[in-house]
């Protein structure tokens, strides 16, 4: 955040306003996605990279990420209480998936954004510490295919999944000839 011109902040919200993803590439290497212009400082060097490619419909692209893999379970509210005039919000607490239905789990979110997976490379999950949370995270590369090309750049814009103050949710792409 100490990279964001300070006048393109709303100060409600920053890191929404910036537009900002990231995602940690290398020990001493961060990739970031911003809507506004990032500076340097006396201790981190800003290398921009123009960015060129976006999907496009029916076109295959090499995609890598990493995605919070957490799912609110559904529960069965009796009738008699959903029905209440008054009662309470029901919430669920979020869970993590499984490690054996992560891929299946990361199927449905890609298709629900657009796109459709023609083969994973990788699917590897693990649990980070962000702040004072404990997180379950899937690192993914995978070859997909562009069925909605709105959706797709959506979330390639704005992240995929949850968790992006925590580095989770920049699609990298790479288009396959």
């Amino acid at each position: 955040m100490a990279l964001l011109v300070p006048t393109a902040l709303d100060k409600s919200s920053p890191r929404e306003a910036a537009k900002l993803l990231w995602a940690i590439v290398s020990p001493d290497e961060l990739l970031v996605s911003s809507g506004v212009r990032l500076e340097s400082t006396t201790d981190v060097a800003v290398e921009e990279v123009p960015f060129s490619p976006v999907f496009e419909q029916e076109k295959d692209f090499q995609v890598e990420g990493m995605v919070e893999v957490s799912h609110t379970p559904t529960s069965r509210v009796p009738d008699e209480i959903w029905n209440l005039p008054n009662r309470p919000a029901i919430r669920n607490k979020r869970v993590p998936v499984p490690d054996e239905q992560v891929q299946d789990w990361l199927t449905k979110k890609l298709e629900r954004s657009g796109l459709t997976i023609k083969s994973w490379k990788v699917v590897a999950t693990k649990k980070f510490k962000a702040r004072n949370l404990n997180l379950s995270g899937a690192q993914f590369s995978a070859v997909v295919n562009v069925i909605d090309a709105d959706k797709a750049n959506s979330a390639l814009f704005q992240g995929f999944g949850r968790s992006k103050n925590f580095g989770c949710g920049l699609l990298q792409l790479e288009k396959i000839t």
